[in-house]
C-alpha cells in the first residue's frame, strides 16, 4: 500500500525510513541489502532534545543555500547560489552543488551550476536540485557524481530575458505522494507540473499568487503553496487541487499579509507549521482549511523550518536575528535561540535524528550540530 502523506519526510522530503518499504523497487532495495538506515544515535527519538552541540563550522561556496542529508549514505548535499560574479548566460558557474563527508566534513564533490538553490532527495542514487538562473531541475546520480536529466521549467514558447536563460526561475520541488509528479515553484511564475519518472515538463501554471514558494501535499491531488508575496502582493496562503494530467484549480486562500515562506508536516494528523518571515511568525495550520490554529512570534524573522524527528521539537532559521530557534510544538514557546552565522537559510536534520545543519548565506558556511537527547520529563 501507498504510504499516508503524514509519514513522508518533513520539508518536502521522503522519508525513506518508510519509502522503503513500499513495493516494487523500494522493497527490492530493502531485501538485497543495499539500503540501511544508521542508528548511530541510539536515544529514542521520542526523548526531549538535550542540546545542539556544534560539531564544526564548514566552509563552503559563496551564498549556501539549501542543506539536505542522505538517510543512508554518510554525506550532505548543499547547493550553493555563487553570489554576483558576471559570467556568460551559458556557464555552469558561480553556483554549485557541493558533497561533503559527514565523516571527516571534507569536500567529496563539487558539481558546477549556475545558481544552486534547493535540494531534494527522491531516490537512494538520486538527488534533485533546481538551477535558478538556467530554468531547470536538474537530476544528479550519486552513485557516479553525473548528471542524467536537465529538465526545462518552461516550454519552449516562453522567451527568456535578453542575455540570460531564465523566465520563471525556480525555487522549491516537492513530490507527489505517489511518486507520479514533481511540482516547482518559481519567483517569477507559478508552478511546473514535471512526470517525475520519464523527466519530463507536462504543463506550466501561470501566477496565482505572488512569489510561490514552500509547499506541502496533504493528498496526491491537494496541494498547499505558501506564497511569499513580499514586494509585489499579499502573502497568503493557497490550497490548489493538482489533476493528473497537471491540471489545476484553486480549492482556497488564507491571505495572512507578511511572507508565508516554508510548510512543514506535524507528526500529528491533520496538522502543519509554516513560517511567515515578515510577519515573524510560525502557525500552526490546519490541512483541511487552510486555517490558523496557532501563532507564536519568534522576534526574529523566521526562514526555514524542519520538524525533529521526534515530532515535538521544530526547527528554524531567523533570519533576522542570525539565530537557529528551538521551537517546543507542545509547550507553544521558542526554548532556545543560538547564535549562527549571518544570514541563516537552509536547515536540514538527518534522518537518524543526530546531527542538524543550518547554512550562513553571508558567510559562505555550514554550521553542523549534533542533536544530544535525553530522558523526557514526561510521564509515561
Amino acid at each position: 500500500n501507498r504510504m499516508n502523506p503524514s509519514q513522508y519526510k518533513r520539508r518536502y522530503q521522503p522519508d525513506y525510513r518508510k519509502v522503503f518499504l513500499q513495493p516494487g523497487i523500494w522493497l527490492m532495495a530493502l531485501l538485497v541489502g543495499c539500503v540501511s538506515i544508521s542508528h548511530q544515535n541510539a536515544t529514542p527519538l521520542s526523548a526531549e532534545v538535550r542540546q545542539l552541540r556544534l560539531v564544526k563550522r564548514i566552509q563552503t561556496e559563496e551564498q549556501p543555500k539549501q542543506v539536505c542529508f542522505h538517510p543512508d549514505r554518510p554525506e550532505m548535499y548543499v547547493t550553493n547560489l555563487g553570489g554576483s560574479k558576471s559570467v556568460g548566460m551559458d556557464a555552469f558557474e558561480p553556483g554549485s552543488l557541493q558533497i561533503f563527508s559527514l565523516t571527516d566534513f571534507q569536500l567529496l564533490h563539487r558539481e558546477p551550476a549556475r545558481t544552486g538553490v534547493e535540494c531534494l532527495l527522491t531516490a537512494p542514487d538520486t538527488l534533485l536540485y533546481s538551477d535558478m538562473f538556467r530554468d531547470e531541475i536538474v537530476y544528479f546520480k550519486l552513485s557516479t557524481r553525473q548528471v542524467t536529466q536537465r529538465v526545462p521549467v518552461k516550454e519552449e514558447t516562453f522567451q527568456n530575458y535578453p542575455g540570460t536563460r531564465y523566465r520563471f526561475m525556480p525555487k522549491i520541488m516537492i513530490l507527489s505522494p505517489d511518486e507520479k509528479l514533481l511540482v516547482v515553484s518559481h519567483w517569477l511564475w507559478g508552478l511546473s507540473i514535471i512526470d517525475y519518472p520519464s523527466a519530463r515538463l507536462i504543463r506550466s501554471v501561470p501566477k496565482f499568487c505572488e512569489h510561490p514558494r514552500g509547499m506541502l501535499f496533504s493528498d496526491n491531488n491537494t496541494l498547499h503553496v505558501m506564497c511569499y508575496g513580499v514586494p509585489d502582493g499579499e502573502g497568503q496562503m493557497v490550497r490548489l487541487r493538482v489533476n493528473a494530467d497537471g491540471s489545476t484549480e484553486v480549492i482556497s486562500r488564507n491571505v495572512t499579509g507578511g511572507s508565508p515562506r516554508h510548510i512543514v508536516a506535524s507528526d500529528q494528523p491533520g496538522i502543519a507549521y509554516v513560517s511567515n518571515l515578515n510577519s515573524d511568525r510560525i502557525y500552526e495550520y490546519r490541512l483541511s482549511d487552510g486555517g490558523i490554529q496557532r501563532e507564536l512570534i519568534t522576534g526574529g524573522q523566521p526562514n526555514t523550518i524542519v520538524l525533529d524527528r521526534g515530532g515535538r521539537y521544530l526547527y528554524a532559521s531567523l533570519r533576522g536575528r542570525d539565530e537557529l530557534a528551538v521551537i517546543d510544538t507542545r509547550e507553544w514557546k521558542v526554548t532556545e535561540r543560538i547564535h549562527t552565522g549571518k544570514y541563516p537559510t537552509g536547515l536540514d536534520v538527518s534522518p537518524d535524528g543526530r546531527w542538524l545543519a543550518i547554512t550562513n548565506f553571508n558567510e559562505a558556511s555550514m554550521d553542523l550540530y549534533e542533536i544530544i537527547r535525553g530522558p523526557s520529563s514526561e510521564s509515561p
